[in-house]
């Protein structure tokens, strides 16, 4: 069980920059969204893990992002930094944490 979970958090890694967050599709393919693309982000639980699913208008870059972060404050407090305010992955980190 430990291997899977190791695997998976090598598949589902994040990256935040200044215009986009990139992280992995549900077949671990790496994509990037743009923060003013975001439609909807919401939590689901895969393997027993939950995740982040950030969604937008083109449906072939929905990302999942995992919260067995290592420093999951500070990736909420990086995007309360960079990501403009009433956006849906901003509103959904503050009002679920």
């Amino acid at each position: 069980m430990m291997l899977s979970i190791y695997l998976l958090s090598l598949v589902y890694q994040v990256k935040l920059t200044g215009e986009a967050i990139f992280g992995s599709n549900y077949y671990g393919r790496f994509l990037s969204v743009r923060y003013c693309d975001i439609t909807d982000a919401y939590i689901v639980v895969l393997y027993d893990i939950p995740y982040i699913v950030i969604e937008n208008a083109n449906n072939h870059s929905t990302i999942y992002v995992s919260l067995w972060l290592d420093d999951l404050e500070g990736f909420i407090k990086s995007i309360n930094e960079i990501v403009p305010p009433g956006n849906p992955l901003e509103t959904m980190l503050n009002e679920s944490h």
